[in-house]
């Protein structure tokens, strides 16, 4: 009884610390993440005067751009330019939903596959810290297999990797990345006696 109710008071700090270090992973991704996009003291090179039949965007933030470039708004349209370190006339271009959609429309289906996972990443990173959680999200769906043996993989969170979530299957306890959106899925209860089968 006593190796109980120590198993029960030891798992929510355990838990809560867990959480706490998850948390500081994401803060100093978040300010890496920021140090590293950070624009540095430059600007723009001088406009060209001449005249385009046809403007075409090759960018619409310096992101598009390589290390050391800028996206520039030119007669021609958006163009990445090496920086110069006096001012000149040159205009950097300000991010607009219209310039991004008129980019991503040119993109290949695998670069716009590849940043709209970026984006999804990036959104659920915010929402996280928007709420104060490191975990959020649902269990999926449960799977209709008919199993003939029970295997408990996880018996709480803090058994699963990478903000995956502990959720009761069919056969068993496994872990799961969560899902966005509510489902049928139901997270696992913390019990004392619950143990991880062996593999």
């Amino acid at each position: 009884m006593k190796t109980s109710n120590l198993a029960h008071s030891r798992e929510p700090v355990e838990r809560r610390a867990h959480f706490f270090f998850r948390k500081m992973k994401i803060v100093f991704l978040l300010a890496f993440i920021i140090v590293s996009v950070t624009a540095y003291e430059a600007y723009c090179p001088k406009r060209y005067t001449w005249r385009c039949v046809r403007a075409i965007n090759e960018c619409c933030s310096d992101h598009h751009c390589d290390r050391g470039q800028f996206c520039c708004h030119e007669n021609c349209g958006n163009t990445c330019q090496f920086t110069t370190s006096f001012p000149t006339d040159g205009r950097k271009v300000i991010h607009s939903r219209l310039n991004w959609i008129e980019t991503f429309q040119t993109f290949t289906e695998k670069e716009r596959s590849r940043i709209e996972r970026k984006m999804k990443i990036l959104f659920l990173l915010a929402f996280m810290i928007a709420v104060g959680s490191a975990q959020v999200g649902f269990c999926p769906e449960r799977s209709e297999i008919v199993c003939v043996r029970s295997i408990t993989k996880c018996c709480s969170d803090a058994d699963c990797l990478g903000g995956q979530f502990c959720c009761q299957e069919n056969c068993g306890n496994t872990c799961h990345y969560p899902a966005l959106f509510p489902t049928d899925g139901q997270k696992v209860v913390f019990d004392a006696s619950c143990r991880i089968d062996p593999f």
